[in-house]
């Protein structure tokens, strides 16, 4: 899970349409090379749990939404 306590996103000011978000993400060191599933959740504050349904295909049974595939390279 990655949080940034620094970016404030208010989805309760979300009109209805399409929405984008755009970040640069860092790979942590710790992470192993081999290919890896891209997924987005919208999580409960005070659970860390996927707490908002998205309006896309692909949810999983654990509420998360698989975007895509990724391969992390020596």
């Amino acid at each position: 899970i990655i949080e940034d306590p620094d970016y404030n996103l208010d989805i309760r000011k979300w009109l209805p349409g399409k929405h984008s978000l755009s970040l640069n993400l860092s790979v942590p060191s710790t992470i192993r090379p081999g290919r890896y599933i891209l997924a987005v959740a919208l999580l409960d504050q005070y659970t860390k749990e996927p707490a908002v349904r998205l309006a896309i295909e692909g949810r999983d049974s654990l509420g998360w939404y698989s975007l895509a595939e990724v391969e992390v390279l020596e």
